[in-house]
C-alpha cells in the first residue's frame, strides 16, 4: 500500500448541513431563474420520493426552506459551497484579487492571483471537489502561469511558468515546485481566507491509499503473451493477421525518389534489418515487387492529385477484392505550410473517398537516411494497423468492457453556437479498436442531446452491445 499524494484540501468539516429554499419544478421544459439552480432532491426529509426541485441561496416567495446534509446531494452541495467561497471572498476585507474563468460556474472554479510579474500573473485556481472514494469535500488545487496580452513567449515565462528550471534547463523538478507553490497559496492566502468559518480546511494535502499497477502484459499470436511486444511478435506473430490480400501504390515526386526507394527496401526488411525484419516477416504481410506500383508526381497540385485518384480507380478495378494500400513521399514544405497546396490533407481525403489505405510520410522528417533507419518499423506498424492488423492487445485487468469516448464540436458564428456535434471512437478494455462514427448534430441544443440519448441506447442495445458485461463513457471535462 502507497501514500499518494494529492493537491486536495478537504474541509475540517465534513458533517454539515446547507439551508436552501427549493420550489418544485412542474414543468421541466420551463426555463429557471436565471438565480436558481435545478437538482434533485428528496420529497420529504426521509429521503424518499426524490423530484425535480429550483432551488435557490436566499428566501424566495413561493419557495420553501430546506434543510439538508452534504451528503444528501453532492452535486448541490459543491454548487452551495462554491458561492459560500465566492461571498467569502467578496466580504474578507482583503485585497484579493480574483476572476471567474470560462465555464466556472460548471466547473465550480474560481482563478485567485497569487504573484504578480511583469510577464504576466501566478493564479491558482480553487475548485470545489467531492473525494469519492474518501465521501471528502475539499479544494482542488491548480497552478498556471497566465500571460499578459501581448506578452511572448519566452525563457523568462518558462521559467515562471515551471517548464524550465530557474537556470533555464528542462524543469525535471516540474510536479515539485508545482507542489511547493500550491503548498504556499495554501498556507498563505487560503487557510487564512476561510478561516474559522464553515470553509475552514485542514492544513496539509490530502493522501490517498493506492496500490501499483500490474505489470502491463500484451496479447500477442497463437493465444500468447508477452511483457515486450515486438519480441512478442517475433516469437509468435501478431495478434490478428490481415486476410485480405494488399496492393500498394507509391506516390513520390523526383525530388523524393531515392526516398520512397529507401522505404520500400526498409519495408522488405532488407535496408536495416537489425531495426526491422520487414512486413512480411514481421507482421506476416507480403510486400513483393508484383504487387508494388508506383508513380511519379510531378507536382503534388490539385491537378497532379486528382490524376492519381484516376489510378487509384484503375488499381480498383482491376483488383476489386483487394486492400489499396498509398504510401505518399511528400516533399519539403507539403505539410503543415499555409503558402503551400495542402497535399496531405488531399491525399488523405482521396483515399477515405476510394476506400483505400494511406501512409504518408514526409522528406520534411526524413531528409537524412539515419532518421529514416529509427523510424521504419513505426512506419510499418502504422501500415499494418491501418490496414485492419492488430499487432497487440493489452491484457486487460477487466475483460468484456466496452468503452465509448465521446467527443463533442460546436461550430460557432460570432461567440454563437450555431450546430452542435457529438462522436464516439470506440474501442474495448483491451485497446481493440471498434469504429468511430458521429452520433448527434444539430442546430437546436434539445435535439441534439434527445438524439445523443437515443444513439447511445441504440449502441447499447446492439449485437456489439450484447458481447459485452460492462460499459464505460469516457466525458471531456
Amino acid at each position: 500500500m502507497y501514500k499518494l499524494e494529492l493537491n486536495f484540501v478537504p474541509l475540517q468539516n465534513q458533517d454539515q448541513f446547507l439551508t436552501i429554499y427549493r420550489k418544485r419544478v412542474a414543468d421541466s421544459s420551463k426555463k429557471k431563474d436565471d438565480t436558481d439552480y435545478r437538482v434533485n432532491l428528496p420529497e420529504k426529509e426521509d429521503g424518499q420520493d426524490w423530484e425535480l426541485f429550483d432551488v435557490s441561496l436566499t428566501s424566495k416567495n413561493g419557495y420553501e426552506e430546506f434543510e439538508c446534509a452534504f451528503s444528501l446531494n453532492n452535486v448541490l452541495t459543491l454548487h452551495v459551497l462554491y458561492h459560500h467561497l465566492i461571498e467569502r471572498i467578496e466580504k474578507s476585507g482583503t485585497n484579493i484579487d480574483y476572476y471567474l474563468p470560462k465555464k466556472s460556474v460548471v466547473r465550480k472554479e474560481i482563478g485567485l492571483i497569487y504573484r504578480k510579474y511583469e510577464e504576466g500573473n501566478s493564479d491558482v485556481f480553487v475548485s470545489l471537489y467531492y473525494l469519492k472514494k474518501e465521501g471528502l469535500f475539499g479544494f482542488l488545487l491548480e497552478h498556471k502561469f497566465t500571460l499578459k496580452d501581448n506578452q511572448p513567449f519566452n525563457r523568462n515565462t518558462q521559467i515562471l511558468s515551471f517548464s524550465l528550471d530557474k537556470s533555464g534547463k528542462p524543469n525535471i523538478y516540474f510536479y515539485k515546485d508545482k507542489r511547493a507553490k500550491l503548498y504556499g497559496f495554501s498556507k498563505s492566502i487560503l487557510t487564512p481566507l476561510l478561516g474559522d468559518s464553515d470553509l475552514k480546511i485542514e492544513a496539509d494535502f490530502f493522501h490517498l491509499d493506492s496500490n501499483k499497477l500490474d505489470v502491463k502484459t500484451y496479447l500477442i499470436g497463437k493465444n500468447n503473451t508477452a511483457r515486450s511486444q515486438f519480441i512478442g511478435i517475433k516469437s509468435h506473430g501478431p495478434y490478428r493477421l490481415i486476410n485480405d490480400n494488399v496492393r500498394y501504390l507509391f506516390l513520390f515526386s523526383e525530388r523524393t525518389r531515392s526516398l520512397a526507394r529507401d522505404i520500400y527496401i526498409g519495408l522488405t526488411g532488407k535496408l536495416f534489418p537489425g531495426q526491422f525484419s520487414g512486413l512480411k516477416r514481421m507482421f506476416l504481410l507480403p510486400i513483393e515487387k508484383d504487387i508494388v506500383e508506383h508513380c511519379l508526381v510531378e507536382a503534388f497540385d490539385k491537378s497532379s492529385l486528382d490524376d492519381i485518384q484516376k489510378k487509384i480507380e484503375a488499381i480498383k478495378r482491376s483488383f476489386p477484392n483487394e486492400k489499396v494500400m498509398i504510401v505518399a513521399v511528400l516533399p519539403k514544405g507539403h505539410k503543415g505550410v499555409d503558402v503551400a497546396y495542402d497535399a496531405y490533407g488531399h491525399i488523405k481525403l482521396m483515399a477515405l473517398e476510394q476506400d483505400a489505405y494511406c501512409q504518408v510520410v514526409t522528406e520534411d522528417t526524413f531528409y537524412k537516411k539515419g532518421r529514416l533507419k529509427w523510424s521504419i518499423s513505426n512506419i510499418g506498424l502504422q501500415i499494418f494497423s491501418k490496414l485492419g492488423g492488430a499487432p497487440w492487445l493489452v491484457k486487460p485487468a477487466k475483460n468484456n468492457c466496452l468503452i465509448f469516448g465521446l467527443g463533442s464540436v460546436q461550430e460557432m458564428t460570432d461567440g454563437e453556437v450555431n450546430k452542435y456535434t457529438a462522436y464516439t471512437v470506440c474501442l474495448d478494455s483491451s485497446g481493440d479498436f471498434k469504429y468511430i462514427k458521429p452520433l448527434s448534430s444539430s442546430s437546436d441544443e434539445d435535439n441534439y442531446l434527445s438524439n445523443l440519448k437515443d444513439s447511445l441506447r441504440e449502441v447499447l442495445s446492439s449485437e456489439l452491445g450484447k458481447q459485452y458485461q460492462s460499459f464505460v463513457l469516457h466525458l471531456p471535462y
